[in-house]
């Protein structure tokens, strides 16, 4: 991914004006990470190359553009839906780019603890722990990109208040699992527990994407099944 001079410049001020709001072993990567020009693989310097220029990341193949991808596919109506993004980070990153695709209007809500207070077009922030008792009654679908230990959470919520969801799965937690393995019995986990949603009339998939070499994980979203409506033929 390479940058314009003007756009370096545009990343540093942006990192010298927030850098306070980040982790202290963020902000001692950020010079680290910008030197090395390895910013497509930190989820929170993505986050912020999405907000400064959603029309260059748009157009490249990275982990949001690839989820991107699998979410329309599955969910072709996602412009009438209202939508929440669990774990969206410092930086809803994965809402900006999806608000650059959309090129409309979207009912975006954003839910993160580490939010920064920046006001953005078209997307409303919560800064706001998601748990199984937040109340989602609002909206039509949850969403996600690497939400680590969020994903519990965001599972737990939707067999209390079934509806629909899409989320790119990561191993990132805070007990780590041993192996591959185990993260593979983990998803399997899930996605079992969500067949009781069936009786409902939603369909659950969980497949491998071309996000997944990325991530280490794949994606799944629980569908609720669209009964095509009657045609009367006229006589």
């Amino acid at each position: 991914m390479e940058f314009t001079k003007e756009q370096k410049e545009k990343i540093q001020n942006f990192i010298d004006a927030y850098k306070n709001y980040y982790s202290e072993p963020l902000q001692k990567l950020f010079l680290e990470i910008y030197t090395a020009e390895e910013v497509q693989n930190y989820d929170f310097i993505m986050q912020i190359l999405s907000y400064l220029f959603p029309g260059k990341i748009i157009k490249e193949r990275n982990v949001y553009t690839m989820f991107l991808e699998y979410l329309l596919n599955r969910f072709p109506n996602i412009d009438r839906k209202k939508i929440l993004e669990v774990a969206s980070g410092y930086l809803p990153g994965f809402s900006l780019i999806l608000k650059e695709k959309i090129k409309r209007n979207l009912q975006l809500t954003c839910m993160d603890p580490k939010t920064i207070p920046i006001k953005m077009e078209g997307i409303k922030t919560k800064k706001e722990q998601f748990t199984q008792d937040t109340d989602t009654t609002i909206y039509d679908i949850l969403i996600a990109t690497c939400p680590c230990d969020a994903l519990d959470d965001i599972v737990a919520s939707i067999l209390k208040r079934p509806k629909e969801i899409c989320v790119q799965s990561c191993p990132c937690r805070k007990n780590s699992f041993y192996n591959l393995w185990e993260f593979r019995y983990y998803i399997d986990a899930l996605v079992d527990k969500l067949q009781v949603l069936k009786d409902d009339g939603y369909e659950v998939y969980c497949e491998n994407t071309e996000a997944s070499t990325y991530t280490m994980a794949p994606a799944f979203s629980v569908l609720k099944r669209e009964y095509p409506k009657i045609q009367y033929l006229k006589k």
